[in-house]
Parts: C-alpha cells; structure tokens; sequence
C-alpha cells in the first residue's frame, strides 16, 4: 500500500528558516563573554593614553624649566652662588589647565669633579601630578624627571 500525498497546503510539513530559543541564547552568551572583556580593554585603553598625554605634557614643562636653569647657570655670579650652596625651589604649574601640577628643582654643588675656579652643579628637575596636594612625589602619581650638570668652563 501506498501512502496517499496529498496536495494540499494544511499536510505539508512547514520547514522553518529562524533560530530557536537555545540558538539565540547561545548567541548572546557569546557575545556577552567577548563584549564585556574588550569594553574593559577599551577603557583601559583610554587610561592609558590619557596618562601618556599627561607624561608629555609634564615631560614638556620639565624640559622648560631646565632650559631656564642652564640659561641661569651661564652666569658667572649665578653658578658661583649655587656652587656655595644646595638650593631647592618648589613652583605650582599650569600644564593645560592642570594648575595642581607641581615643578620641584634641585640645584647640588659637585665639590669632588668642580672647584671654585671652575664650579659643577647639578640640576635636577622633577614635575609632577600632586593628587593628593601633600607637594611630595608618591608612588601613585605621574613623575618625570630631568637631570644635568652644568659648569662655565
């Protein structure tokens, strides 16, 4: 015996084209587990670059403030001053509208390689972003530092 065919639409079986409710789930499981860790690494991305911008920014003032120092160094009486004694100037910086940025320069006679007929100092300069406004560099903060020795030879 044969099976009967019929023709009409009612006893076809329908084939469906769309996903099932386990299809969707598993999907968004998905791209849950690989949306959440790139927004994070998105994020941190953005910290990072804004910390570098914040480097070179500090790095720019404190290469400003050292020309400064050597400019001033090439005066006789000056680098003879600074040569008698340490000297420590600590100045709040504007670095793009950042007014709670700190610059700290450090002037240290070298008594072993400079005599007072031809003086050695040591310019030291630190820049950095004081959060917490304590004027003292923390191991949190955003620090550059320069350093040179000047003489008049």
């Amino acid at each position: 015996m044969r099976p009967i065919l019929c023709a009409s639409p009612k006893h076809r079986t329908s084939r469906r084209t769309g996903s099932t409710l386990l299809d969707v789930a598993l999907g968004a499981s998905l791209l849950t587990l690989l949306l959440i860790p790139s927004m994070h690494l998105m994020s941190q991305s953005e910290k990072n670059a804004q910390r570098s911008s914040l480097r070179q920014r500090l790095l720019i003032e404190a290469d400003r403030i050292m020309h400064a120092q050597r400019v001033a160094m090439r005066d006789r009486a000056t680098l003879d001053d600074a040569f008698g004694a340490p000297r420590e100037e600590l100045v709040k910086l504007s670095v793009d509208s950042m007014s709670w940025c700190l610059g700290r320069t450090t002037i240290v006679p070298e008594p072993t390689i400079g005599t007072k007929s031809t003086p050695l100092v040591t310019i030291k300069v630190d820049v950095w972003h004081d959060a917490n406004g304590n004027a003292e560099i923390d191991a949190d903060e955003v620090v550059q530092s320069l350093r040179t020795q000047q003489g008049q030879w």
